[in-house]
């Protein structure tokens, strides 16, 4: 049992995460510049540069955890390295989407083909129209807050030796702070998410604000239930496990098989968000072509 977690968790850590840590600054890189003008050019170098930044720190946090796993062999520290994989939706989101605009406006801001002037979709106020409810708040901070509090109260029962005591305390303290990152994070994702730029077609077409719709209620929901839901209720549930039941192959190999789990469902996720948008733009482009055609009444 011990051979296969670690075999699990060492593949995981040292090929799945780093590939999704650096593909949004591949994905930047290897995408074509678009923009002409020296100051478009500065703004693409500046927000490329940022996420080369940003990605920097990101493999920087994933090598940390990965050198504390290997020196302090605990399944808290697995866990915690086999979930640094989470940091691909800031990268991506926060970091790569802003960046691939900059180099190439089809990605969003300006229209496509430059020539027809671009109203966003949003003529309300879309800060109340999140199809995230406060239940869900509650319900998922609930939750995280049960889970921290059964990991704390393993500190009121005796420990076998220090070692056992030190694995508790840096389980305590990575998860407390992955729960404050969590609860900032999620409502600034949930927000960036609402006022997104959504370029109609020249016609203003209803087709077309609809696919917007229905995008952005999968994405805010997508991006709650995996970043801010079963990220941190299963890495909270494996640190729970590892901490009250004498089980240190098995509570490894269950972080590990968790983690790799969400890692591919993040990955999925990400990647059909992508192709949607891209989806979303052609037909606004169809669109567009559609009305340019049209004869004038």
């Amino acid at each position: 049992m011990t051979d296969f977690s670690l075999v699990t968790s060492r593949l995981f850590q040292l090929l799945l995460v780093p590939a999704m840590l650096v593909a949004p600054l591949l994905f930047v890189l290897l995408t074509a510049r678009r923009v002409e003008s020296e100051a478009d050019r500065a703004v693409a170098r500046a927000r490329s540069l940022a996420l080369l930044l940003a990605t920097l720190g990101a493999v920087a946090v994933w090598l940390g955890l990965l050198i504390y796993s290997v020196r302090v062999p605990a399944p808290g520290a697995l866990t915690l390295n086999s979930f640094s994989w989470v940091l691909f939706f800031p990268l991506w989101f926060l970091f790569g989407i802003p960046a691939l605009r900059a180099k190439n406006p089809a990605w969003g801001a300006p229209h496509a083909d430059g020539q027809t002037p671009v109203r966003t979709a949003s003529l309300v106020n879309r800060s109340r129209r999140s199809p995230v409810q406060r239940a869900h708040w509650i319900g998922a901070g609930a939750v995280q807050l049960a889970l921290l509090a059964a990991l704390l109260l393993r500190g009121l029962q005796p420990f076998a030796d220090d070692v056992d005591h030190s694995r508790w305390l840096v389980a305590s303290l990575s998860y407390g702070f992955c729960l404050l990152v969590t609860q900032i994070a999620q409502p600034f994702a949930v927000r960036a998410a609402l006022h997104e730029a959504e370029p109609l077609d020249a016609a203003g077409s209803p087709e077309l604000a609809a696919l917007y719709d229905a995008f952005r209620r999968t994405k805010i929901l997508g991006l709650f239930w995996l970043t801010g839901v079963a990220v941190p209720v299963s890495l909270g549930g494996t640190l729970v496990l590892a901490a009250w039941v004498d089980w240190f192959s098995g509570a490894a190999v269950v972080g590990a098989l968790v983690g790799t789990t969400l890692g591919l469902a993040g990955a999925w996720f990400g990647v059909s968000m992508s192709i949607r948008r891209g989806r979303i733009a052609e037909v606004r482009s169809r669109l567009d072509a559609r009305s340019r055609t049209a004869p004038a009444d």
